[in-house]
């Protein structure tokens, strides 16, 4: 599969080598598999990827039929799903993350395998070299190790007083040790206190973030990983009237393959609703006459406060403040969900 090759892309650090769409065998139904150490794939992923098929002519159920296995984030699982592959025959395996990329490898000589966004392929031994994959491997793969070292530059910039920083990283993910050597390089130069803890599982999030917050961090960095969720700002919607205000959201939603909302619901401090909370129950039936998707309306007392108090315990001034607030807000509330998603799911386990 070397004419499959990586093509290295400087802007973005990306390295892509997209399937090139050949003849369908007329009346035969591909098999198409999906790995992940996961618990099932991700709604945006699932978007995003039956479109694009869509788009080549590849129809679910018609000219192809999709299986997914996830390890339920337990890597250990990984090689029996990988054996179940093969004894299936799938035309091809898509992987999502770099255990389940390498359980694939290790454990398939000739179906293709095509990687979902792979940090450092070279370096994890994923792949000979970006130019020539080798094997039955190709797919996406990002610089993280060499974007990384940027990334604690941009933190240090954003936040001047940042001596001390965590670092969250899942140490069965075999691309976060050249990103941790790497990171303990960049503070020594930054003159900045690294902290690193450590979560296998999503129920040691919570756990890990309790030891951040004894230890007095300034700042959290999160390696990427599908088992770690965190929340993040995208842009700002200033309210105007109802139908513009929709037509942003909904928009924006279209183009990030959102599959449902968390509105916050700013109850009174007593745990009542009043005239704010039946306004925003009001928008949100509003929308959905616009379009049908799961809404879930979440408690957002104190969020605003909370991001407010963060910000000028790092020395943001007012206005650096007042630019953010409503972006670092949402995204508090909308990490309150995942964490509280988390322990539901960990609880269930």
């Amino acid at each position: 599969m070397d004419r499959r090759a990586f093509i290295g892309r400087v802007a973005g650090g990306l390295a892509a080598a997209p399937l090139v769409a050949e003849a369908q065998q007329s009346g035969k139904v591909y098999s198409i598999a999906y790995l992940t150490v996961r618990r099932s794939m991700e709604p945006l992923t699932s978007t995003f990827l039956h479109q694009g098929l869509r788009e080549l002519g590849w129809i679910d159920g018609q000219n192809f039929v999709f299986t997914t296995k996830a390890a339920g984030y337990k890597s250990e699982r990984l090689p029996e799903l990988v054996a179940e592959l093969v004894r299936l025959n799938v035309d091809v395996v898509l992987v999502d993350g770099a255990e389940a990329a390498l359980a694939a490898k290790r454990g398939i000589r000739t179906i293709p395998i095509v990687a979902m966004a792979i940090a450092d392929a070279v370096a994890i031994g994923l792949v000979d070299t970006l130019a020539r994959p080798g094997g039955n491997v190709t797919g996406l793969s990002f610089l993280g190790t060499e974007l990384i070292g940027k990334q604690m530059q941009l933190f240090r910039e954003a936040v001047p007083s940042l001596s001390r920083i965590g670092i969250l990283s899942n140490p069965a993910n075999p691309t976060h040790e050249a990103r941790l050597r790497e990171i303990d390089a960049t503070a020594q130069t930054l003159a900045v206190r690294v902290e690193r803890v450590t979560a296998r599982t999503p129920s040691e999030v919570n756990q890990a973030f309790a030891v951040m917050a004894q230890t007095r961090v300034d700042g959290v960095l999160v390696l990427s990983d599908p088992m770690l969720s965190v929340a993040s700002p995208v842009s700002t919607i200033k309210r105007t009237k109802f139908t513009a205000d929709a037509n942003a959201l909904l928009k924006l939603a279209a183009e990030r393959g959102v599959g449902g909302l968390v509105i916050g619901l700013p109850l009174n401090m007593d745990g009542s609703e009043g005239p704010r909370c039946q306004s925003t129950r009001q928008f949100g039936a509003n929308l959905l006459k616009l379009k049908d998707f799961p809404i879930l309306y979440w408690d957002e007392r104190m969020s605003t406060l909370a991001v407010e108090r963060e910000m000028i315990a790092h020395d943001l001034s007012r206005a650096k403040r007042d630019k953010v607030v409503d972006q670092a807000a949402a995204a508090f509330i909308l990490q309150g969900v995942l964490d509280a998603l988390a322990r539901t799911k960990a609880s269930t386990n």
